[in-house]
Formats: C-alpha cells, sequence, structure tokens
C-alpha cells in the first residue's frame, strides 16, 4: 500500500489554503492512504482526501512561521508514522509551493510528480445553527501591528450594521481576532464549523489575512483592505470559484469608507 505522509503544516494559514492543501490533493491521488499533519481543528481542509489527519501546534513565537518549513519544536511523529516513512513513503514537510503571488491554477514542480495542477474544493457546504447576516475579521496579530485595525473602527462598523438590523458575528482566532462586544463570538472554533457561516454569511469584511483567504474557499462575498499590491491576489490569483471581492488598498481604510461598501453589499 502507497502511503503519502504530508506535513506538518508550519506556516501562515492563508498559505497553507493556497500553496500546500490543494497541491497535496491532487499528489494523493496516486496514493493509496493518505496522513496529513496540520494545526488543530484545520483538519476540514484535508477531509475529503486524506484517511487521517494528525493535529500538530507548531511552536509559535508571535510572527508567524515562514512558509518555507519553519519551526518544527515539539513535534513527535507517532511510532506508526516513523513505520511507515521508514518502509518508503513518500514524505512532503509542510512547506508551501512556489512563489506566493502565483495564479491559483499554476502548475508548480513537484518532486517527481513533474508540474502538478492544484485541486481546489469549495468549503462550508454543510448546515449549521450559527447564522449570521456580516462575518468580521478583526486581525490582531503582532506581526505588522500596522495593519490591525482598531477597536474603534470595528465598533462603528457593527453599529451601522445593526442599525441595520443585520446580526454580526466575529471569526478567528482568540489570540489573534479582538474580542468585541454586541456580536456572535465565533472565534477559536474549528474550520468544520467556521465554513458553514461564512458559506451562508452575506459577506465578510476584514483586513488582509488567512481568515479572508478561507472566505474565498467559503464563496463568501468579502470587503477586504490592504497593501494595493495584494489586490489581483483576493480578486484573481487566489480566488478559484470567482468569489466576489470588493478591495480597499489601504492598511487602515476609513469606517466611513468600509461602511460604505457594506451598504452596498446588502
Amino acid at each position: 500500500m502507497k502511503t503519502l505522509v504530508a506535513g506538518p503544516w508550519v506556516g501562515e494559514f492563508g498559505w497553507e489554503l493556497f500553496r500546500w492543501q490543494a497541491f497535496v490533493r491532487t499528489v494523493a491521488k496516486k496514493f493509496d492512504n493518505v496522513i496529513c499533519i496540520s494545526r488543530p481543528g484545520n483538519a476540514l481542509i484535508y477531509k475529503d482526501f486524506a484517511n487521517e489527519f494528525i493535529e500538530y501546534d507548531p511552536v509559535d513565537d508571535g510572527f508567524g512561521s515562514p512558509p518555507d518549513g519553519g519551526k518544527l519544536k515539539g513535534f513527535t511523529r507517532p511510532r506508526e508514522l516513523n513505520e511507515y516513512i521508514k518502509a518508503g513513503s513518500l514524505y512532503l514537510p509542510g512547506r508551501g509551493f512556489g512563489k506566493p503571488m502565483l495564479p491559483f491554477n499554476k502548475p508548480v514542480g513537484i518532486g517527481n510528480f513533474g508540474p502538478v495542477v492544484p485541486s481546489y474544493v469549495p468549503l462550508g457546504e454543510g448546515a449549521t445553527k450559527k447564522v449570521v447576516d456580516i462575518v468580521i475579521h478583526p486581525r490582531n496579530r503582532p506581526l505588522n501591528r500596522a495593519h490591525n485595525w482598531s477597536v474603534h473602527n470595528w465598533t462603528q462598523v457593527i453599529k451601522a450594521a445593526k442599525g441595520w438590523g443585520l446580526k454580526v458575528g466575529v471569526i478567528g482566532t482568540e489570540r489573534e481576532s479582538f474580542p468585541l462586544k454586541g456580536v456572535m463570538d465565533l472565534r477559536g472554533i474549528p474550520i468544520e464549523e467556521t465554513a458553514p457561516i461564512l458559506r451562508k454569511a452575506k459577506c465578510i469584511l476584514g483586513g488582509s489575512s488567512g481568515g479572508m483567504h478561507l472566505a474565498t474557499l467559503c464563496k463568501c462575498p468579502q470587503i477586504v483592505w490592504g497593501l494595493s499590491h495584494n489586490k489581483p491576489r483576493y480578486e484573481r490569483w487566489w480566488n478559484p470559484f470567482n468569489t466576489r471581492v470588493v478591495f480597499l488598498p489601504s492598511v487602515s481604510p476609513r469606517p466611513e469608507a468600509v461602511i460604505m461598501k457594506l451598504k452596498q453589499f446588502i
């Protein structure tokens, strides 16, 4: 039996979605048994092709691990995993394939497989009881703190949305997203629960982040902001399902501008 061991993934979440998991999905078609290793809560993105998912939470220095592998401190392979590797299974250490700005469907050479075309699947088709109209991802990372929108700004947007009768929810990790008042707190839940919420929402708001890239795979329309060079990545390069995107070329747009765009969405 041919076994593929893919991971552990160590790197930023957006890279995992667009420069890793989709390539592993394609390579996996050549194997009988597929084992994927990534952070706790990320099983959904491998569920359709992996026979087994192993959780590994990498050491985090607060600045995100580099996409070319990064820190594997504390990773101890289970005994059976060592046996698979000793038996000659293919072992793909978790790292992004290709340059970050490559289009989502661009083939990338991987080992002996030659050019590999990534395979994407839409996420969030399941049912959920946690339904909101608007999702926000209030980024709060030590990396590039200037890119974190203030709680004051988010409060203004929430006030406007609720004034229009909209139900608002907040996603993200508890460590890297702001807690906000007057909203449904959906932070820290597994992707398997987050994805259906995104799929059914009218739109998501937030600065450029892994959470926004997840929304793209959930076909959730989005108002996203960030450095101008990210605009084609959101609109085309990392958008396999042609998800509707409104991109604001600023790391800190005025709340009034975001509220105006939101009003156009609803």
